[in-house]
């Protein structure tokens, strides 16, 4: 990180509150630190504003990546929530508040984002953090933006959807029908682990069954159905005879 950021400077400043406590960017002040930077670029987030909704009509996005979005309102909730209530009870003007007052739509304002953005964010947050070596890529490329907010909220929620699978069945099987997450070794638009964890050819390959090779869960007759894309016809191929099975015919998607 420090090298990174000696080449290209500070790109998404560091976040603190008025009183100048950290609420995210522990790693790049550490970094920054390392290079023995004296003065880095930051993100002032004013409690007082959040709590008096006090918040500009035209409050523009702010540049804060996912992990900062959801580590401000982390922070803030629980005062936000608190003052938030006690206005209402008390009767006092709401200031430009959200209608509705909720929380979240609150401090989503603040960061010029709706409060719908900010839930997709914590769902993404929330997924990474249950399972950081699986989503380490979906959470690198949502923060730099290479990937969107919404693909990354669609993923995390497929997740959870497929968290508790149910059990396979038992025996052999008589159909395979796989659609691998081949790895592409080329920079491109649209890349696969932009989207979801991918796996090495070789994984693919050695892929298992509760444990046991695929060659050895498939019937004598077992037919198997395969996706692949045209640059991962060989590896596909491969796939087909590590798998037990012997090619015969292809079928083609014209989409």
């Amino acid at each position: 990180l420090a090298n990174s950021i000696s080449e290209v400077g500070l790109l998404h400043p560091i976040v603190v509150d008025e009183n100048q406590r950290l609420i995210a960017g522990r790693r790049r002040l550490e970094a920054c630190r390392s290079l023995s930077w004296e003065t880095i670029p930051i993100h002032v987030v004013p409690l007082r504003d959040l709590v008096s909704g006090e918040l500009h009509e035209n409050m523009a996005r702010k540049d804060f990546t996912v992990s900062e979005m959801v580590a401000i309102k982390r922070h803030f909730e629980p005062v936000v929530a608190t003052e938030a209530d006690n206005r209402m009870k008390a009767g006092k003007p709401s200031g430009n508040f959200p209608k509705g007052g909720r929380t979240r739509d609150i401090i989503a304002g603040y960061m010029g984002i709706s409060g719908r953005t900010l839930e997709k964010a914590e769902k993404i947050v929330e997924t990474y953090e249950r399972d950081p070596e699986r989503f380490a890529t979906l959470m690198k490329n949502v923060n730099s933006g290479k990937t969107s907010i919404s693909y990354a909220y669609d993923v995390a929620s497929r997740a959870e959807r497929h968290a508790d699978p149910p059990p396979l069945p038992e025996g052999k099987y008589d159909i395979i029908y796989a659609d691998p997450p081949w790895k592409y070794y080329y920079k491109a638009r649209g890349n696969p682990e932009s989207h979801y964890p991918d796996m090495e050819d070789e994984e693919i390959y050695e892929l298992k069954v509760e444990d046991v090779p695929i060659q050895d869960k498939i019937t004598d007759n077992a037919v198997l159905f395969l996706w692949a894309t045209n640059p991962k016809l060989p590896e596909a191929l491969k796939v087909v005879e590590k798998w037990g099975f012997t090619y015969k015919t292809n079928l083609v998607w014209v989409k």
